[in-house]
């Protein structure tokens, strides 16, 4: 348990890269003022609904519930996958997860060698698989099946459940990690084809 808080603790220093250099600067162009207008707009939640992604995870999905530009699948045991998906600003987007994602295998390998915990968590965080999904104009595959996408201006994320409802997935309920891509890739897919970019 302290490997994942450890884990956890490191994800959300990556995480807080995001709002670097996100402000709005003097003389920004109109073009790319309207795209962030145009962002606020955009609810996360309508590119998928409940039905599809109960199809695509398998797990009955509960309920949603939209924060920003993040949308959660609740199921059951209240977990689900979670996506993110902006328009306007996906570059900077890509940006930030390739800087956050060379950070954590930094981290990763610092930490590599001080024991056991250290050598799993810094397996874990310089775990992201090297290939190159095929999908939108860039992307890029990050820890746990999580999967970072841009299309034109339209950014997409999505992180897979951990695991399944243990109701209606008997043994070891817990997400292979083929498993996770595969809801990661068919969500992203969807996303981005709907999104018209």
């Amino acid at each position: 348990m302290r490997k994942i808080a450890i884990a956890m603790s490191v994800a959300l220093a990556g995480t807080a890269l995001a709002g670097c250099g996100a402000g709005e600067s003097e003389g920004e162009a109109p073009k790319v003022a309207e795209a962030r207008a145009a962002k606020a707009d955009v609810d996360p939640c309508s590119f998928i609904s409940a039905e599809e992604m109960t199809a695509i995870t398998t797990d009955r999905v509960i309920r949603t519930q939209r924060s920003g530009d993040t949308c959660k699948y609740h199921a059951a045991p209240d977990d689900g996958p979670e996506v993110v998906v902006s328009i306007g600003d996906a570059e900077k987007r890509m940006e930030v997860v390739r800087r956050s994602l060379g950070l954590l295998k930094g981290i990763g390998k610092e930490v590599s060698g001080q024991g056991a915990v250290g050598g799993d968590v810094g397996g874990m965080l310089q775990g992201a698989p090297a290939d190159k999904p095929e999908v939108g104009d860039d992307a890029v595959w990050g820890l746990n099946g999580t999967l970072s996408a841009r299309k034109g201006a339209v950014f997409a994320e999505v992180t897979p459940p951990i695991m399944h409802d243990p109701a209606d997935h008997p043994g070891c309920p817990l997400v292979s990690r083929e498993e996770k891509r595969a809801i990661s890739l068919k969500v992203i897919e969807t996303i981005l084809a709907r999104a018209g970019s």
